[in-house]
């Protein structure tokens, strides 16, 4: 469970350029400070405190990590491994994503997380804009379908254009009625800037 006793909430959690906890219990404040000292990399998601706050189901997650499970036990001071959610997609078997920016012709700052495989110089691009052309913003976590595209020697990016939610409410609302205009400009222009870095190959890009 994520409360503490008498139903008091344990944590919560915000979205800035990654996911961020907030701890409204010292026990679960302890927690995710021994948490972040052990685990520097990635995000930590808690699944499920203990009654008594002792004992915490934790996963990581990143861009190479689908999900691997902890049980870290506060009074013993100990850090256990429980399993992964996808052994048979190790860490090295992925490639890193990496957080592109740059701005949109009529001046606004965005970025997006492009992921491009390996020892491929200029790789075709294919840009993921489902389900919905603006929406939520897509963290660092595992992308299954970009990983796909990487292992088949396709770069593949997600632009957090105008309308995205996540980056301020001006931001957002400088989608509005932009479908067919701001939003598909925000999506060339960003593709622009990546073949200005080399990234990929502007002859073959498909969305």
């Amino acid at each position: 469970r994520l409360w503490g006793p008498e139903g008091v909430p344990a944590v919560a959690t915000y979205t800035t350029a990654r996911d961020h906890f907030h701890a409204f219990l010292p026990e679960a404040a302890e927690c995710y400070k021994l948490l972040a000292e052990a685990l520097p990399d990635g995000a930590t998601y808690p699944m499920s405190f203990s009654a008594d706050m002792q004992r915490v189901i934790v996963t990581t997650q990143s861009d190479r990590d689908v999900g691997t499970y902890y049980l870290l036990d506060r009074k013993l001071g100990r850090l256990g491994g429980l399993g992964a959610a996808l052994p048979s997609r190790p860490a090295s078997a992925l490639v890193a994503t990496q957080t592109v920016e740059t701005k949109t012709r009529d001046g606004l700052a965005f970025t997006g997380r492009l992921t491009s495989p390996s020892g491929v110089s200029k790789p075709p691009l294919l840009v993921m804009v489902g389900p919905g052309i603006v929406g939520p913003r897509v963290d660092a976590a595992y992308d299954a379908t970009a990983q796909f595209l990487a292992s088949r020697g396709y770069a593949a990016v997600r632009f957090y254009v105008r309308g995205t939610a996540g980056f301020g409410l001006d931001f957002q609302r400088a989608g509005d009625l932009k479908i067919t205009s701001g939003v598909i400009d925000d999506h060339e222009d960003g593709i622009a800037a990546l073949a200005a870095a080399g990234k990929i190959d502007l002859q073959r890009v498909g969305m």
